[in-house]
């Protein structure tokens, strides 16, 4: 069975469900690709097929909406999946560098391989903060809508689906680049022997690849992501204009910050809390500079998405740690607090970067340096990344992923 999208009358974009013996419906030959070949792909090719009103899914004219949401919830899926697929190569890295001997000692002691190993881990625990939490936010929404309610099947689509295009786009992005980064670091590990069909990194390298291109390239996605909150803003969907207002305050008056959370993760929460104040700014210059003007800015898009990412990644790493502080064994929270540590202290430096950059590309002079008032309140989070990724990777080799990973 085929779900096939046309147009109506050659105007009406909708959805059709295709059975595989209709007469007309044939396929092309398999297609040789670079990697997931145990997936067929191939063709669709369709000759004056008949489809009948009864094949009509959903409703003429509304296809867009099965689309959409479909690949909504594809994009949710490709971003956790990738997360475990970044998992295994960890897995299969680690397991390697604690082997392989180089100069009488484990290539797992030396300093770059140490950092690759804290970097894979560290971007797939924070990966993996923005699954729970996005398959959270989506449960949660849809455990609100009442099964026996007339309309639930359309509540459910719009207040556990829709309402998360925004966090699916951005779970696809960082979940598909995280794979990518990993699989990477992996083979490189591995050496030559990563570069044969022999280990299993050779094909999560060559199949991740695909994950940046399907379910809406993350180009297309990181399009998606502006386009929907400034869309949002613009329709009274968020708070915007109070927080602008709390942020202009809190620039021109240290005092009206919110007090500081107490804790080992005081320096992160602040970060975090920062970086949102920081993509709100750059959201309102795009916006004063021209909201019709931005689908033409694409670049400019680009950095703001880019931002809008890292916070949120900010914000779920964060949140995860704190939770799970205190309530597992000392060294699982210490390997999560290093792993936090080091996010945070990156990210923040991308955010301020991005609206630096947005700042530069759209203003100058007297405007340019008044707007760069922002840069003050900013904390500089400076950590020792070599101890510190140390530690993770030592950590790792004594231990392997265990339950911080939820393996």
């Amino acid at each position: 069975l085929f779900t096939v999208f046309a147009k109506v009358d050659g105007e009406h974009f909708t959805a059709f469900l295709v059975e595989r013996a209709t007469p007309g419906l044939g396929t092309g030959p398999e297609e040789k690709k670079l990697g997931i070949r145990g997936s067929s792909t191939r063709q669709l090719i369709l000759e004056d097929a008949p489809v009948g009103a009864d094949g009509v899914l959903g409703q003429i004219g509304q296809g867009h909406k099965i689309a959409f949401n479909i690949l909504n919830i594809g994009r949710f899926k490709l971003g956790a999946g990738s997360v475990g697929a970044a998992k295994d190569c960890l897995d299969v890295a680690l397991a390697y560098a604690k082997e392989r001997r180089q100069f009488g000692r484990p290539i797992a002691s030396f300093g770059m391989i140490q950092r690759k190993l804290a970097d894979m881990a560290t971007r797939i625990y924070v990966a993996d903060s923005m699954s729970y939490r996005t398959a959270g936010l989506m449960d949660a929404a849809a455990e609100r809508v009442d099964p026996n309610a007339p309309d639930a099947a359309e509540r459910l689509v719009r207040e556990s689906i829709e309402e998360y295009t925004i966090e699916a786009s951005i779970l696809k992005v960082f979940g598909t680049e995280t794979l990518d980064f990993v699989a990477d670091e992996a083979l490189q590990i591995l050496g030559g022997y990563g570069f044969t069909a022999d280990y299993p990194v050779e094909r999560h390298y060559r199949d991740s690849r695909i994950n940046r291109i399907f379910e809406g390239t993350n180009e297309i996605n990181r399009l998606i992501i502006p386009a929907t909150l400034l869309r949002r803003i613009g329709q009274g969907g968020l708070p915007f204009a109070d927080f602008l207002q709390q942020l202009d305050r809190e620039i021109a008056d240290r005092a009206a910050w919110p007090p500081a959370v107490a804790g080992p993760l005081e320096r992160e929460v602040r970060a975090a809390e920062v970086a949102k104040r920081v993509v709100a700014y750059a959201a309102r210059l795009l916006i004063e500079r021209g909201l019709a003007s931005l689908k033409d800015k694409q670049q400019h898009l680009e950095i703001l998405s880019n931002m809008i990412i890292d916070v949120y990644a900010m914000d779920s790493v964060v949140n995860r740690t704190r939770l799970l502080m205190g309530h597992g064994a000392a060294d699982d929270d210490a390997l999560r607090l290093a792993m936090t540590n080091v996010f945070v202290s990156s990210a923040n430096e991308r955010v301020i970067d991005g609206a630096r950059r947005l700042l530069v590309n759209e203003l100058e002079g007297e405007e340019l340096r008044t707007h760069l008032r922002l840069e003050a309140i900013v904390p500089h989070m400076p950590i020792r990344t070599i101890a510190v990724k140390t530690r993770i990777a030592e950590a790792l080799v004594a231990r392997g992923l265990g339950p911080v990973f939820l393996r």
